[in-house]
Protein backbone atom coordinates (compact mmCIF):
# COMPACT_ATOMS: atom_id res chain seq x y z
CA UNK A 1 0.00 0.00 0.00
CA UNK A 2 0.99 3.28 -0.83
CA UNK A 3 0.57 6.60 0.94
CA UNK A 4 -1.01 9.77 -1.17
CA UNK A 5 0.52 12.67 0.40
CA UNK A 6 -1.18 15.73 0.07
CA UNK A 7 -0.50 17.20 -4.08
CA UNK A 8 0.73 20.96 -2.63
CA UNK A 9 2.38 19.40 0.42
CA UNK A 10 4.63 16.76 -1.87
CA UNK A 11 5.07 19.59 -4.56
CA UNK A 12 7.50 21.56 -2.07
CA UNK A 13 8.89 18.31 -0.55
CA UNK A 14 9.62 18.08 -4.10
CA UNK A 15 10.92 21.24 -4.68
CA UNK A 16 13.17 21.20 -1.75
CA UNK A 17 15.23 17.71 -2.89
CA UNK A 18 15.18 19.38 -6.73
CA UNK A 19 17.06 22.25 -5.32
CA UNK A 20 19.35 20.71 -3.14
CA UNK A 21 20.52 18.69 -6.16
CA UNK A 22 20.74 21.81 -8.42
CA UNK A 23 22.36 23.92 -6.04
CA UNK A 24 25.19 21.73 -5.53
CA UNK A 25 25.72 21.52 -9.05
CA UNK A 26 23.90 18.46 -10.19
CA UNK A 27 20.95 17.31 -12.73
CA UNK A 28 18.02 15.91 -11.59
CA UNK A 29 16.11 12.49 -13.79
CA UNK A 30 12.24 12.49 -13.05
CA UNK A 31 11.34 9.10 -15.00
CA UNK A 32 7.95 10.09 -16.45
CA UNK A 33 5.01 8.72 -18.42
CA UNK A 34 4.34 10.83 -21.72
CA UNK A 35 0.63 11.69 -20.93
CA UNK A 36 -0.52 13.11 -17.28
CA UNK A 37 2.49 13.21 -15.60
CA UNK A 38 4.89 14.68 -18.00
CA UNK A 39 1.72 17.71 -18.23
CA UNK A 40 1.49 17.83 -14.55
CA UNK A 41 5.04 18.51 -13.66
CA UNK A 42 6.07 20.47 -15.95
CA UNK A 43 3.15 23.11 -14.93
CA UNK A 44 4.04 22.67 -11.64
CA UNK A 45 7.49 23.31 -12.25
CA UNK A 46 7.18 26.33 -14.30
CA UNK A 47 4.65 27.68 -11.52
CA UNK A 48 7.32 26.86 -8.50
CA UNK A 49 9.61 28.44 -10.83
CA UNK A 50 7.51 31.43 -11.37
CA UNK A 51 7.11 32.42 -7.95
CA UNK A 52 11.18 32.35 -7.29
CA UNK A 53 10.57 28.88 -5.21
CA UNK A 54 12.57 26.76 -7.82
CA UNK A 55 16.19 27.46 -8.39
CA UNK A 56 16.41 29.06 -12.28
CA UNK A 57 17.38 26.24 -13.87
CA UNK A 58 17.13 24.53 -17.32
CA UNK A 59 13.75 22.01 -17.68
CA UNK A 60 15.09 19.39 -20.16
CA UNK A 61 12.02 17.27 -22.13
CA UNK A 62 11.43 16.11 -25.43
CA UNK A 63 10.38 13.20 -27.46
CA UNK A 64 6.19 11.58 -27.08
CA UNK A 65 6.15 14.13 -23.90
CA UNK A 66 6.46 16.92 -25.65
CA UNK A 67 4.31 15.49 -28.75
CA UNK A 68 1.54 15.55 -26.12
CA UNK A 69 2.26 19.01 -24.75
CA UNK A 70 1.18 20.48 -28.20
CA UNK A 71 -2.58 18.10 -28.25
CA UNK A 72 -3.25 19.91 -24.62
CA UNK A 73 -2.33 23.03 -25.37
CA UNK A 74 -4.47 22.85 -29.02
CA UNK A 75 -7.66 21.60 -27.03
CA UNK A 76 -7.07 23.80 -23.90
CA UNK A 77 -10.22 25.29 -24.65
CA UNK A 78 -12.47 21.77 -24.51
CA UNK A 79 -11.83 21.24 -20.82
CA UNK A 80 -12.49 22.99 -17.61
CA UNK A 81 -8.98 24.73 -17.24
CA UNK A 82 -8.09 26.64 -14.21
CA UNK A 83 -5.95 29.38 -17.10
CA UNK A 84 -6.86 28.22 -20.58
CA UNK A 85 -4.54 31.13 -21.27
CA UNK A 86 -1.38 28.93 -19.90
CA UNK A 87 0.23 26.99 -22.79
CA UNK A 88 3.18 24.37 -21.73
CA UNK A 89 4.93 24.80 -25.04
CA UNK A 90 5.45 28.47 -23.89
CA UNK A 91 7.64 27.04 -21.15
CA UNK A 92 10.81 27.47 -22.07
CA UNK A 93 12.74 23.49 -22.04
CA UNK A 94 15.90 22.30 -24.05
CA UNK A 95 15.46 19.23 -26.28
CA UNK A 96 17.06 16.29 -24.29
CA UNK A 97 16.96 14.02 -27.64
CA UNK A 98 19.26 16.62 -29.57
CA UNK A 99 22.07 16.03 -26.64
CA UNK A 100 24.79 14.02 -27.93
CA UNK A 101 27.57 14.98 -24.99
CA UNK A 102 26.29 13.67 -21.73
CA UNK A 103 28.43 15.92 -19.92
CA UNK A 104 26.00 18.59 -20.77
CA UNK A 105 24.44 17.90 -17.80
CA UNK A 106 27.03 18.37 -15.47
CA UNK A 107 27.91 21.69 -17.67
CA UNK A 108 24.27 22.60 -17.64
CA UNK A 109 22.47 21.31 -14.47
CA UNK A 110 19.02 20.65 -14.83
CA UNK A 111 15.72 19.06 -14.82
CA UNK A 112 14.88 16.23 -16.89
CA UNK A 113 11.54 15.09 -17.49
CA UNK A 114 11.60 12.05 -20.38
CA UNK A 115 9.33 8.79 -20.91
CA UNK A 116 9.75 6.00 -19.62
CA UNK A 117 8.65 6.47 -16.18
CA UNK A 118 9.12 2.99 -15.08
CA UNK A 119 12.81 3.47 -16.84
CA UNK A 120 11.94 0.61 -18.94
CA UNK A 121 14.84 -0.90 -20.68
CA UNK A 122 15.42 0.28 -24.33
CA UNK A 123 13.77 3.39 -23.95
CA UNK A 124 15.17 7.13 -23.48
CA UNK A 125 15.50 7.25 -19.72
CA UNK A 126 16.78 4.33 -18.94
CA UNK A 127 19.71 4.55 -21.27
CA UNK A 128 20.11 8.33 -18.95
CA UNK A 129 20.06 5.85 -15.98
CA UNK A 130 22.87 4.24 -16.58
CA UNK A 131 24.63 7.91 -16.88
CA UNK A 132 23.23 9.11 -13.67
CA UNK A 133 24.18 6.68 -11.55
CA UNK A 134 27.68 7.51 -11.94
CA UNK A 135 27.35 10.89 -10.67
CA UNK A 136 27.33 11.22 -7.15
CA UNK A 137 26.43 14.95 -7.56
CA UNK A 138 22.85 13.61 -9.70
CA UNK A 139 19.86 12.66 -8.54
CA UNK A 140 16.64 11.10 -9.82
CA UNK A 141 13.34 11.66 -8.65
CA UNK A 142 10.62 8.94 -8.74
CA UNK A 143 7.33 10.57 -8.99
CA UNK A 144 5.05 7.66 -9.89
CA UNK A 145 3.55 3.46 -10.05
CA UNK A 146 6.68 1.56 -10.22
CA UNK A 147 5.90 -1.90 -11.27
CA UNK A 148 8.32 -4.51 -9.26
CA UNK A 149 10.13 -6.01 -12.12
CA UNK A 150 11.13 -2.67 -13.74
CA UNK A 151 14.48 -0.91 -13.61
CA UNK A 152 12.98 1.33 -11.76
CA UNK A 153 11.73 -0.07 -8.66
CA UNK A 154 15.28 -2.04 -8.34
CA UNK A 155 16.84 1.40 -8.34
CA UNK A 156 14.70 2.68 -5.84
CA UNK A 157 15.02 -0.15 -3.52
CA UNK A 158 19.06 -0.41 -4.60
CA UNK A 159 19.57 3.19 -2.83
CA UNK A 160 22.32 5.56 -2.47
CA UNK A 161 26.05 3.48 -2.04
CA UNK A 162 24.25 0.05 -2.91
CA UNK A 163 24.50 -2.17 -5.98
CA UNK A 164 21.72 -2.65 -8.42
CA UNK A 165 21.41 -5.58 -11.01
CA UNK A 166 20.47 -4.04 -14.19
CA UNK A 167 22.40 -5.25 -17.77
CA UNK A 168 24.97 -5.29 -15.22
CA UNK A 169 25.95 -5.15 -11.70
CA UNK A 170 26.14 -1.39 -10.92
CA UNK A 171 26.88 0.94 -8.07
CA UNK A 172 23.56 3.16 -7.07
CA UNK A 173 26.10 6.86 -6.44
CA UNK A 174 23.50 9.52 -7.09
CA UNK A 175 20.99 10.30 -5.04
CA UNK A 176 17.44 8.47 -5.17
CA UNK A 177 14.29 9.90 -3.81
CA UNK A 178 10.44 9.00 -4.13
CA UNK A 179 7.62 11.12 -3.96
CA UNK A 180 3.82 10.56 -4.26
CA UNK A 181 2.40 12.60 -7.10
CA UNK A 182 -0.52 9.79 -7.74
CA UNK A 183 -3.01 10.07 -10.66
CA UNK A 184 -4.78 7.15 -9.15
CA UNK A 185 -8.02 7.87 -7.70
CA UNK A 186 -8.93 6.35 -4.08
CA UNK A 187 -11.10 3.85 -3.51
CA UNK A 188 -13.92 5.99 -1.75
CA UNK A 189 -13.27 8.54 -4.76
CA UNK A 190 -14.54 6.25 -6.90
CA UNK A 191 -17.51 5.23 -5.10
CA UNK A 192 -18.42 8.73 -5.09
CA UNK A 193 -18.10 8.45 -8.92
CA UNK A 194 -20.44 5.74 -9.34
CA UNK A 195 -22.91 7.63 -6.69
CA UNK A 196 -22.84 10.74 -8.86
CA UNK A 197 -23.07 8.93 -12.27
CA UNK A 198 -25.53 6.00 -10.92
CA UNK A 199 -24.86 3.67 -14.03
CA UNK A 200 -26.08 0.48 -14.00
CA UNK A 201 -22.98 -1.19 -15.14
CA UNK A 202 -19.43 -1.22 -14.11
CA UNK A 203 -16.21 -3.07 -15.36
CA UNK A 204 -13.06 -2.70 -13.08
CA UNK A 205 -10.45 -2.89 -15.46
CA UNK A 206 -7.23 -1.52 -13.92
CA UNK A 207 -5.56 -2.64 -10.38
CA UNK A 208 -4.51 -5.83 -8.51
CA UNK A 209 -7.01 -8.90 -8.06
CA UNK A 210 -6.97 -7.99 -4.15
CA UNK A 211 -8.03 -4.10 -5.19
CA UNK A 212 -10.19 -4.96 -7.71
CA UNK A 213 -12.27 -7.64 -5.38
CA UNK A 214 -11.81 -5.27 -2.32
CA UNK A 215 -13.76 -2.35 -4.38
CA UNK A 216 -16.14 -4.71 -5.81
CA UNK A 217 -17.06 -5.46 -3.07
CA UNK A 218 -17.96 -2.79 -1.76
CA UNK A 219 -19.29 -1.43 -4.65
CA UNK A 220 -21.93 -4.08 -4.77
CA UNK A 221 -22.79 -3.56 -0.84
CA UNK A 222 -23.54 0.31 -2.04
CA UNK A 223 -25.62 -0.79 -5.23
CA UNK A 224 -26.71 -4.60 -4.59
CA UNK A 225 -28.55 -4.27 -8.18
CA UNK A 226 -25.97 -3.39 -10.34
CA UNK A 227 -24.11 -5.10 -12.73
CA UNK A 228 -20.19 -5.69 -12.18
CA UNK A 229 -17.93 -6.75 -13.89
CA UNK A 230 -14.04 -7.53 -13.56
CA UNK A 231 -11.81 -7.28 -16.56
CA UNK A 232 -9.70 -10.12 -16.71
CA UNK A 233 -7.13 -11.77 -19.93
CA UNK A 234 -9.35 -13.83 -22.23
CA UNK A 235 -11.94 -12.90 -20.76
CA UNK A 236 -14.94 -11.50 -22.98
CA UNK A 237 -17.39 -8.96 -21.65
CA UNK A 238 -20.23 -8.56 -23.64
CA UNK A 239 -21.47 -4.81 -23.82
CA UNK A 240 -24.99 -3.95 -25.40
CA UNK A 241 -24.83 -0.49 -26.37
Amino acid sequence: TEDFNDWDKESDRFINYLNSIINKGGSVLVPVFALGKTQELLSTLHKKLVKRKLTDTTFYTGGLGTKINKLYDKNRFLVNYSDPEFELSNIEQTDAYQINDLQTYVKNPGIVLVSSGMLLRNTFSYSLLLYWLNQSKFGIAFVGYLDPESPGYKVLNAGTGNKVELSESMEVKCSIEKFSFTAHARGDQLISLAEHLKPSRIILVHGTDEAKDTLGFKLLQKFPNIKLNSAAKLNQIEIKL
